[in-house]
């Protein structure tokens, strides 16, 4: 089957298209809230000492002060969460924050003019939250006086922790709190519309946007005759833009909740028009990495250390419930003898609306190489909305659901020979999340962080995760050079998503999405190591087609190295091939068009 597809750009951010700090905060001197992000976990940590971060070029980026509040799914009121008020059915949705501002540590004694704030949520979350019209909105209630939840483990070396205080708190009371301005995510806005469609639609049916705006034959990047393109079956009787939750499998509650929205035309609940002249701003190149629990360090357990590498049958595999043994993660040729006892394996997968997922899933179980998916099996109207709690047919092996990153990581910690993927981030592995517990595994013999041999190559060992070090702690260096030469696969660029909706702080959320991405990549080149940064990334991967953007991507730097979208990046990139500039511009200047490719 053939599928046409858009070129991704490789896009880097001049000096010259950004607004200063102080020329934005005087844009409105009397509003202190200067941005709102929602959306991806992987952005978290970055933004968070982003805010903190004192910039050559832009100056202190926020304030020195910080505040980190927990996700408080038990009780959301007395939590963080995004509050949609275009439907009353919509339920709110918790998430972990962080709150930076200038000014004063209590915010009396020196007045903020500056507050920014992120609440993390699943990529299609955050997306969603951005492009609502009216725009949902960050609301803390109960937070006056909060101590810190200790949320940010890395932090630049201006930051101030501290309690949240009341000026700050009441910024953000309910019912409304603040608009949010910036959406954060892991995939494209238009892939976050095909994962949020993907879940409402019938079980097993064809995708089909419950609103009278759909995006067409757009919706669908892989063709509809794939099974892991059919409807999740999500859509609750009384509302079919709205889905009931997806809940984890743990004990804390935690639950992601599907609501449609729209990337042009008007918004399925209110009517009210979506302006379809949203950018987004490309930040870095982040790797999922695969790892396994490493307690058992047995012969044939997942400790043992042949094992070391995972291909990607294997992978496909062990999401759908295919491979649910040892040797079928680590093969016998690994893990030393044919005779190593063999056993089950516990597997734990994201939900369909995160951004980790949905790379995972497109990258991997859902490519071409497998024509699978990480729901097989998965039925949500039998389970009442918490399906993938499926058990396997070896002892001791089971897929399960767990919610957000932090979830898997320490799950996985604590599950002896257990599976798990995530977004690498010095902010996700750390000690608090079992890390120690952990190991990370190559895939079809390529390193996610580092080179695979050689100069370059992990210097703690084969799957060991570096960590940070010292007072004040500082981090190894990565350059994550095997997304970069094209061998490892399976990652995705991270962005920000400016809608174009005018917010009622009158902030230039354009200005603040630049100032923010470009202080980022200053900082994952030389300090935190999270991604490639986007002006140092030369491979993309190929955007589909789509029904309304017939239009490629420039792939040529001008005279100053900056490459220009040509006329508009669009299209989803999920699981798209990877091909580098250099291939790109060699055919174009040969031929005189764009390449146009197939999924992987």
């Amino acid at each position: 089957m053939k599928k046409f597809r858009l070129i991704s750009a490789v896009l880097a951010l001049s000096a010259a298209t950004l607004f200063s700090v102080n020329a934005v905060a005087q844009a409105s001197p009397s509003a202190p809230i200067q941005v709102i992000f929602a959306g991806s976990s992987a952005m978290f940590a970055d933004t968070g000492y982003t805010a903190t971060d004192n910039s050559s070029t832009y100056g202190q980026v926020c304030g020195p002060y910080i505040w980190t509040g927990a996700s408080n799914a038990a009780s959301i009121t007395s939590g963080p969460y995004i509050y949609d008020s275009r439907n009353s059915a919509i339920l709110n949705e918790p998430g972990n924050v962080w709150i930076s501002w200038n000014g004063s540590a209590n915010a009396t004694t020196v007045v903020p003019t500056k507050v920014c704030a992120y609440i993390s949520v699943d990529s299609a979350v955050g997306v969603r939250a951005a492009m609502a019209n009216p725009t949902a909105s960050l609301v803390i209630g109960n937070a006056a006086g909060a101590a810190d939840a200790g949320k940010l483990t890395a932090l630049s070396a201006n930051a101030v922790v501290t309690t949240l205080p009341a000026f700050i708190a009441n910024l953000f009371a309910p019912p409304n709190g603040q608009p949010i301005t910036v959406g954060a995510t892991d995939v494209r806005p238009e892939d976050a519309k095909f994962a949020t469609v993907r879940a409402l639609s019938a079980l097993g049916g064809a995708l089909n946007d419950p609103s009278p705006y759909a995006i067409s034959n757009g919706l669908n990047p892989m063709g509809t005759q794939l099974f892991q393109t059919k409807g999740l079956g999500y859509a609750s009787t009384g509302n079919a833009n709205i889905g009931v939750s997806i809940k984890s499998t743990q004990a804390n509650g935690n639950v992601a909740n599907a609501v449609n929205f729209a990337t042009f035309s008007q918004d399925p609940f209110s009517s009210n028009t979506i302006d379809g002249s949203w950018v987004t701003v490309p930040v870095g190149a982040g790797p999922i990495v695969f790892f396994v629990n490493a307690t058992s360090t047995g012969s044939g357990h997942l400790g043992d250390g042949n094992c070391t590498n995972i291909n990607l049958t294997s992978i496909c595999g062990a999401l759908d419930g295919t491979f649910q043994r040892n040797v079928d993660i680590c093969e016998p040729a690994n893990i030393g003898s044919t005779a190593t006892p063999v056993f089950g394996i516990p597997v734990f997968e994201r939900e369909p609306l995160s951004g980790t997922y949905n790379t995972t899933e497109f990258s991997t179980a859902g490519s071409f190489s497998c024509f699978t998916t990480q729901e097989n099996g998965v039925n949500p109207t039998a389970s009442n909305g918490n399906p993938m709690n499926i058990p396997g047919s070896i002892s001791n092996s089971y897929r399960a659901r767990v919610i957000t990153t932090g979830e898997d990581i320490k799950t996985v910690g604590a599950t002896a020979d257990a599976l798990g993927y995530a977004f690498w981030g010095y902010g996700n592995f750390t000690s608090g999340n079992h890390v120690a517990n952990l190991k990370y595994l190559t895939v079809n013999g390529v390193d996610p962080l580092y080179a695979n041999s050689g100069t370059g190559a992990n210097p703690n060992g084969q799957g060991v995760f570096p960590v940070g070090s010292g007072t004040p702690v500082t981090y190894p260096t990565l350059t994550f050079p095997n997304i970069n030469n094209g061998t490892y696969r399976i990652w995705t660029t991270a962005r920000f998503l400016v809608p174009n909706i005018s917010v009622a702080t009158g902030q230039n959320a354009q200005a603040w999405a630049n100032i923010f991405a470009q202080v980022a990549q200053t900082d994952a080149a030389a300090v935190y190591s999270d991604f490639v940064p986007n002006t140092s990334l030369t491979v993309m991967h190929d955007h589909f087609y789509n029904a309304w953007s017939g239009v490629f991507n420039s792939c040529t730097p001008d005279a100053n190295g900056v490459y220009h979208p040509y006329p508009t990046e669009e299209g989803g990139d999920m699981g798209g091939d990877i091909y580098s500039c250099t291939q790109l511009n060699d055919y174009a200047n040969t031929y005189g068009v764009q390449l146009q490719y197939h999924h992987m």
